[in-house]
């Protein structure tokens, strides 16, 4: 094997700091699990815990909160919550729910009057607050129809996952990701790294359209 250098042992860090980051991460999931505090609480409570044991610096901390992709994701949560209180969502709610309940609607009809609507707004709104804002929605048409929630709160899911990779704004793993390419590519050329809004969806929105086709197959017509 190749002999480290000094300056890469100086670099390398204490053996010990991946034995004690291993045991805070599986903390935070422990208590996240057990609803111990909010887990906003516990996530920052387990970044402060690195602080004190030098596994990580202030800055390093901090950096987190300065990244764009975070930032993105507040604003969007900022415009839903607008969207929500001005009524724009209302539109919405008036195709979703039928103004008569119907318990012989099929499934399939069900999901045909959200699934598509919540994959657009999921594209453009980004889609943790869309499914947060559709979930009473979509329990109130399932109550009206007479089925289980589950058969179409899952396809909720499915419908705000598949409209995220659409667009760059679509989840936040997306803008996540597009920072560290844009760092990472700087760092090592010098070069910008430019991703379009609708770059992601050459390869998202097929995924996007056979997926909703699934997601209507499998619902059959029960």
């Amino acid at each position: 094997p190749t002999a480290r250098t000094d300056t890469q042992m100086a670099e390398a860090p204490p053996e010990w700091q991946a034995g004690v980051t291993i045991a805070i991460v599986a903390t935070s999931f422990v208590l996240m699990a057990a609803e111990v505090a909010p887990p906003d609480m516990i996530m920052i409570g387990a970044l402060i815990a690195f602080l004190p044991l030098g596994i990580l610096t202030s800055q390093q901390a901090a950096a987190g909160f300065s990244q764009r992709g975070l930032l993105t994701v507040m604003v969007l949560f900022a415009v839903t919550t607008g969207l929500e209180r001005t009524g724009a969502f209302d539109t919405v709610r008036k195709l979703v729910i039928p103004s008569k309940g119907a318990r012989s609607t099929a499934v399939h009809e069900l999901l045909a009057r959200f699934v598509i609507p919540v994959t657009v707004l999921s594209a453009f709104l980004n889609n943790t607050p869309v499914v947060a804002l559709m979930i009473p929605t979509v329990t109130d048409l399932a109550n009206k129809a007479g089925v289980p929630s589950s058969k179409l709160l899952i396809p909720l899911s499915y419908a705000s996952i598949i409209g995220g990779t659409c667009t760059l704004i679509g989840t936040s793993t997306n803008l996540v990701l597009t920072a560290m390419a844009e760092r990472a590519v700087f760092e090592r050329t010098g070069e910008s790294f430019d991703f379009g809004f609708f770059e992601i969806g050459r390869v998202g929105l097929p995924v996007a359209l056979v997926c909703m086709l699934f997601i209507f197959v499998s619902a059959g017509g029960r």
